[in-house]
């Protein structure tokens, strides 16, 4: 499916790394991850932010958000899990996304996320698995 405006989440091509889906939102394992097992929850519709994104929509990525959040733990056994969206500020693309990512101690991640090289599209496709697997 080729990319819509440009956008890398519109006609999202890479099925592979791909955990979750229905008729409203995609889960995808970050090609720029902060940990392992990194997930995001990504919109259909291209909402550049939160306050664009409808009412029902955003509460249903939300809900989606929390049953992921559950399947990595199980998936990667972390010490906590982040979820976190950007509006405006230090976003990658302008396409609202609900990023889900594990902690574990000593990781360093701090206010400015310095994100690993994309670990390649094998890997995220392994860990979209592992997550698949985890939704049940």
């Amino acid at each position: 499916m080729p990319l819509r405006n440009g956008c890398p989440f519109c006609g999202f091509p890479d099925k592979e790394v791909v955990f979750y889906e229905d008729s409203l939102c995609l889960g995808i394992v970050s090609k720029a991850p902060l940990n392992k097992y990194h997930g995001l929850i990504v919109p259909k519709e291209h909402y550049t932010d939160s306050q664009r994104v409808p009412d029902e929509i955003l509460v249903h990525l939300y809900l989606v958000s929390k049953k992921v959040a559950q399947a990595i733990a199980k998936a990667c056994n972390p010490d906590g899990i982040t979820m976190v969206h950007d509006d405006g500020l230090n976003k990658t693309v302008e396409h609202f996304t609900i990023h889900i990512i594990p902690r574990f101690r000593g990781d360093k991640i701090g206010g400015f996320y310095l994100r690993e090289e994309d670990p390649g599209l094998q890997a995220r496709a392994t860990y979209a698995t592992r997550i698949r697997e985890c939704l049940g």
